[in-house]
């Protein structure tokens, strides 16, 4: 999933918050997951503001899904997949940002190289 812009830059203490896309603009930033989440209220929002472009959301069955949890805290854990996608969303949303739940993934770069 994809966490597409649709608002102009934002700064944080006077910086471009966009520096790696700035930099790197075909680069996908996987950043936006729910270790960001544990570690901050916000987490994922902050690092969609940051610059992550790639949001991985919870997709283990919630049957198994305390069986895999690689720290404490992690969000999601009693919700089903759609319902945590439905979250994941309003979030993204609320960052001025949509998700591209259809997109493949391929960066712009590799799809510029496929002719």
């Amino acid at each position: 999933m994809f966490a597409h812009s649709r608002q102009p830059k934002t700064f944080c203490h006077g910086i471009p918050t966009d520096i790696p896309q700035t930099l790197i603009p075909f680069a996908l930033l996987p950043a936006a997951t729910t270790a960001l989440q544990t570690m901050h209220p916000l987490g994922r929002e902050m690092g969609v503001r940051h610059g992550a472009n790639v949001i991985m959301p919870q997709a283990t069955p919630a049957r198994v899904r305390r069986n895999y949890q690689l720290y404490e805290g992690k969000p999601c854990l009693d919700e089903s997949s759609e319902q945590c996608l439905e979250g994941l969303e309003e979030r993204i949303k609320g960052v001025g940002r949509e998700l591209a739940v259809d997109d493949r993934g391929d960066s712009a770069h590799a799809m510029s190289r496929q002719g």
